[in-house]
């Protein structure tokens, strides 16, 4: 089980409160199982990382890909 599926099953349970994607927990709120409430103070922001082998250069690919992210989520 993964840790969204964990913190959803406790969640359910009510031993717990959680922060996750609105998207990760919109089916279960739609069918009115939990309640979503956003978080608007302070504003939350996403960190991306591309990762790969330290020992290994960047192929081209890589490189263009990380390009491209900076240039659209940036």
């Amino acid at each position: 089980m993964d840790s969204v599926a964990l913190a959803k099953k406790l969640v359910k349970a009510g031993l717990e409160y959680s922060i996750v994607t609105s998207t990760a927990i919109r089916d279960e709120v739609a069918r009115g199982e939990i309640v979503a409430k956003p978080i608007t103070r302070p504003s939350t922001r996403s960190s991306l990382a591309l990762t790969t082998l330290r020992e290994q250069p960047m192929s081209r690919f890589a490189i263009a890909s990380t390009e491209m992210l900076r240039e659209k989520l940036v």
